[in-house]
């Protein structure tokens, strides 16, 4: 229900400090089977009776999601200093291992005839060329690619406004909430990374 208002999407994050379009995925609005799979594990009803049943609900899920978006900026946070190590790790490696002077102590080793790379002048640079052609390109760190969820209002602050927020949604889609199409706002994805 949620994900299909904007007008519910914006209180929620003017209360909760938290933008559900992040959350937003198409398979879940479309799918009955992970409808089925993600009331399940609410240990909810696919169809809504009662306001204060969605409203329980809506608090759970709400308690879930704080849970998951710290979950998620932990291991963000430590896959950004995996990421951190390894660009060291490699400066370091390019620093001992520099393919340049790697490639020009061997030619000076070499005695006797040699085959012509080219003039003695363009040997640094076809050297340099390959040095360049050989590296490792860098990735884009962790937080370029993944967004950093800020940190969650706690539910005790919040409850009454989210209690009002879930009645709201609950009235203006009622025949969704009674006909069990009612699909839940969750960020189940914030779980995956």
């Amino acid at each position: 229900m949620m994900l299909r208002d904007d007008d519910l999407i914006e209180e929620f994050k003017k209360i909760a400090g938290f933008d559900l379009k992040g959350c937003y995925f198409q398979q879940v609005l479309e799918s009955e089977n992970i409808k089925k799979i993600l009331f399940k594990k609410l240990r909810a009803p696919l169809a809504f009776t009662t306001k204060n049943r969605f409203v329980k609900l809506f608090l759970e899920i709400y308690k879930d999601l704080q849970e998951s978006a710290k979950a998620y900026n932990e291991k963000l946070k430590a896959f950004q200093k995996y990421y951190e190590q390894l660009v060291k790790d490699t400066d370091v490696f390019y620093k001992r291992f520099d393919m340049s002077a790697i490639l020009g102590f061997f030619s000076k080793l070499s005695s006797g005839e040699q085959p012509e790379i080219g003039k003695t002048e363009d040997k640094g640079q076809i050297y340099e060329e390959l040095s360049s052609k050989l590296k490792i390109k860098k990735a884009p760190p962790p937080t370029a690619i993944y967004t950093e969820y800020g940190e969650q209002r706690p539910l005790r602050d919040i409850s009454g406004d989210l209690i009002r927020l879930a009645k709201t949604a609950f009235d203006r889609h009622k025949k969704e909430g009674r006909e069990g199409t009612f699909r839940p706002c969750y960020c189940e994805g914030l779980k995956d990374l």
